[in-house]
């Protein structure tokens, strides 16, 4: 088969020509094959890699193995690595452990930038342990799908699979419907619903939450409705929302979730395709528009505005964020999530306050170390207070806390900031009941990001004229605000604190009391915790993953930086 120079394909003589169909569309190869001989798709996987090869093929392949054993072309020349270009999978079937093995390292090296049509075997258990990381290892896969029926013994292996994928995906969610696919028993319950699941890889771009508030697109088995353009199907709605729903659809079908036209006439199904445009979407855009117009003032959402600062005031590589990670804790955000005050995380579960009032600006982890160790799910929740230039410090030291007598970039040991206890000292701890020696040569977090700043501004008031007000105002690692031009309006000035969101590793730190004298006075320091359990204290820094840069904005009336 000759394809205009830009693949040449050899097989043996097969029964069945129309097995096997090669084409060249916009630079990409499509094969379709549908032969279930051996020697067929070892001959597909070694031609693959000759054509990548001898001609220096770059481009994506797409391979269409419907009722191929993909086994047959893993057992090729394809799986030592040796294809040049990527490949796109379609109606993948899985059939045993070292086929889906293989698929994930290809996955896990860049080799697949999307799957469609993901099939197991019937029956056939299967471990997804390696998923996970394969999804967070990988740059290239842009889309995953599978069928799912409801007969029983179907879904074995996906429950497994939508748990790995959940760690890594911004959306799991049902896109099109259809009748059942897998099965032809007219008695599985799926014959009349079958969904079309779909997932967003963390680490790739794709539709926004507001695109996909429109629901895409419902596919329903019932009508007779041939193919016709969206316009068409669309015309119960006003011009302005269907313009808008195609824009949002043909935005969702380039980073492919879904090509509508394709699924249309692949199937060729009777299909009825109901559109639904959110309201929230319209309210959102208005209330961006909104915010622009006017620069940020208390009590908007500074979510935006803390992004804003972070570019003008500090020279950070976007190498060290990941969006995925953000949220934002003010009152109105809180209210939209229904957000509780106290929430349990980890193994033991671990209560900790979230941050209200404050913006998370999401950091990038070290994946290898969060899939190992199972951190988002098994360790606690904490937070770690400190000034704008910890900040900068704990940025250039690769986002790691370091404690007392660690060596930073440069050469320099850390010390022990004037205002903080200097020397190890015989204590009882009011959280264990027991006797212990105090080193404050340690890293310092808590459960309440209110322990962390709160208090000590309020202790700074209540002792500005004792003799405790050196200890405390020079918590510069808690006390010290951060003072800024407004990005939006250049004649008004901002105070902005900072802290990181953590993730600490159960049994590597102790629990103790607060050490700035408010059990002395009376004074509660938080009110879901007893003011004995509110310092957490760890000389093990690489049992804390950092995933959060916290930033809590207020106006100021000057700008008292020098």
């Amino acid at each position: 088969m000759q394809t205009n120079g830009r693949l040449s394909l050899y097989f043996i003589e097969i029964d069945s020509k129309e097995e096997i169909s090669v084409s060249v569309k916009s630079g990409e190869i499509y094969i379709h094959c549908k032969s279930r001989e051996k020697s067929v798709g070892q001959m597909i996987g070694d031609a693959l890699v000759m054509a990548s090869d001898e001609k220096r093929l770059q481009s994506t392949i797409k391979l269409d193995v419907c009722n191929c054993e993909i086994a047959n072309v893993l057992q090729s020349n394809v799986a030592n690595k040796a294809l040049k270009g990527q490949l796109s999978l379609q109606n993948l079937n899985v059939s045993d452990q070292s086929t889906l093995d293989q698929v994930l390292q290809w996955i896990q090296n860049d080799k697949i930038v999307s799957i469609r049509n993901l099939r197991f075997r019937k029956n056939t258990k299967l471990s997804f342990k390696h998923f996970g990381k394969a999804l967070l290892a990988t740059t290239a896969l842009k889309e995953l799908t599978w069928y799912r029926c409801e007969e029983e013994g179907m879904d074995m292996n996906l429950d497994q699979l939508k748990r790995h994928v959940k760690v890594v995906s911004q959306f799991n969610f049902s896109l099109l419907e259809f009748g059942c696919m897998y099965c032809s028993s007219r008695q599985c319950k799926s014959s009349v619903s079958i969904w079309w699941e779909s997932v967003r890889i963390r680490n790739l771009e794709g539709p926004s939450e507001d695109d996909m508030s429109l629901r895409a697109i419902a596919i329903e088995p019932k009508e007779d409705i041939r193919k016709s353009s969206l316009s068409e199907r669309t015309s119960h709605v006003s011009k302005v929302e269907r313009k808008e729903t195609e824009a949002v659809v043909h935005r969702t079908s380039e980073v492919g979730f879904a090509k509508i036209s394709d699924m249309l006439s692949l199937y060729e199904s009777k299909v009825k395709v109901s559109l639904s445009l959110s309201s929230s979407l319209a309210e959102k855009k208005q209330q961006q528009q909104q915010q622009q117009q006017s620069p940020w003032r208390s009590g908007m959402c500074p979510a935006q505005l803390a992004k804003q600062i972070l570019s003008k005031n500090f020279a950070l590589s976007q190498a060290h964020f990941d969006a995925e990670q953000d949220l934002c804790y003010c009152n109105e955000c809180c209210a939209k999530r229904n957000d509780k005050d106290c929430y349990f995380r980890g193994k033991p579960p671990m209560k900790y306050v979230i941050p209200r009032g404050w913006v998370r600006v999401g950091l990038q982890v070290p994946k290898g170390k969060v899939l190992d160790n199972k951190v988002f799910d098994e360790w606690h929740v904490a937070f770690h207070g400190t000034d704008v230039d910890g900040v900068r410090g704990i940025f250039n030291c690769g986002l790691q806390l370091l404690k007392p007598g660690d060596v930073k970039l440069g050469g320099d040991k850390i010390s022990i900031s004037r205002g903080h206890i200097m020397r190890p000292f015989q204590r009882t701890n009011l959280y264990t009941n027991e006797e212990e020696l105090f080193d404050p040569n340690q890293i310092f977090t808590s459960p309440s990001i209110k322990f962390n700043f709160i208090c000590i501004r309020l202790y700074i008031f209540v002792y500005a004229c004792t003799c405790l007000y050196d200890r405390y105002a020079a918590h510069g690692c808690y006390a010290k605000s951060f003072y800024c031009e407004h990005p939006q309006d250049r004649n008004r000035f901002l105070r902005v604190e900072f802290g990181f969101q953590v993730r600490q590793r159960p049994g590597s730190y102790s629990i103790g009391q607060e050490t700035v004298g408010a059990m002395r006075d009376g004074i509660v320091l938080d009110e879901y915790f007893n003011n004995s359990e509110l310092e957490w204290y760890t000389q093990e820094n690489v049992g804390i993953v950092v995933y959060g840069l916290l930033m809590k904005i207020r106006e100021a009336d000057t700008n008292p930086s020098p």
